[in-house]
Parts: C-alpha cells; sequence; structure tokens
C-alpha cells in the first residue's frame, strides 16, 4: 500500500472571474502543498471571464493546474469530470469561491496518517456539525450499512 498522500484539487467553476484567483491563491500557499500534485479546474459553462483569469493564473501557479472546459451541466457533473481525470490518493474539493485557511490541508494529513480514514469532511466557520439529530464533536466513524 502506498501510504504516501498525494492530493488531486478539485475546483468547480462558474462565473467566478471575480473569486477564483483567491481559491487558487489559498491552494497554493498551504504548509503542505508539496501533497498537493494538482489543481483540476473544470469550467462548467462560464459566461463571464472566468476561463481566462484561470489561463492567465496558469503562468504564476507553483501547483500544476488543468483547465477543463464543459458546457454548463451543473457543480455535480464538475466534479465528477474533475474526479474522472484526478491522479492523486485523495481528492480535496474547493469551490471556486470560497477559500482554504492555509492550514487545512496541514490538518487533514495530520489526520489522516493517525486515523485509519477514507473519508474525511469539516464544518464550516466553526458551525456545529450533526449527523441526525447527534452533534458530533470528534472524528465520527459513519456506517452507510
Amino acid at each position: 500500500m502506498n501510504d504516501k498522500i498525494e492530493i488531486s484539487v478539485i475546483i468547480p467553476m462558474y462565473n467566478s472571474e471575480k473569486t477564483i484567483c483567491d481559491a487558487l491563491d489559498s491552494v497554493n500557499s498551504q504548509k503542505k502543498s508539496d501533497c498537493i500534485i494538482e489543481i483540476i479546474v473544470i469550467n462548467d459553462g462560464s459566461t463571464d471571464n472566468s476561463y481566462d483569469v484561470v489561463s492567465n493564473y496558469l503562468l504564476k501557479t507553483k501547483i500544476p493546474i488543468i483547465l477543463l472546459n464543459q458546457e454548463n451541466q451543473g457543480v455535480s457533473s464538475a466534479r465528477n469530470a474533475g474526479m474522472r481525470i484526478a491522479k492523486g490518493n485523495w481528492i480535496a474539493f474547493l469551490d471556486s469561491d470560497d477559500i482554504w485557511l492555509d492550514d487545512k490541508i496541514e490538518r487533514q494529513i495530520f489526520l489522516i496518517k493517525n486515523n485509519r480514514i477514507d473519508f474525511l469532511s469539516g464544518n464550516i466557520d466553526s458551525q456545529d456539525i450533526y449527523v441526525g439529530r447527534n452533534k458530533i464533536e470528534k472524528l465520527y466513524k459513519v456506517s452507510i450499512k
């Protein structure tokens, strides 16, 4: 089994010319960016200059970016298109109008290496997480059985 963590970041993008660079900057500024092997941006039929903004960003990124273009099919379709070509053994999703704290990947790698985890999710801005009516305050094993 390969213990090396290689992360593919998938960013679906639709009309995000004003926010996509901040999202990409937040990936490039991760403390553990060496574990991120690629950023896959899927332009989901944007009608603004999003595609051109990312094309120009390609010149200044330290992490390779793959820029795909597709007709507008929605965010799920865009994420699936990214997952089909991802090379990493872990996938990280980021919305094109969101940013990561600079230690997000570092914290998640710590959890991955120190626990048996197949899927990892987190909360937003310290909001509580619930599974059913149960408030989750630590790592929680979810079963679909």
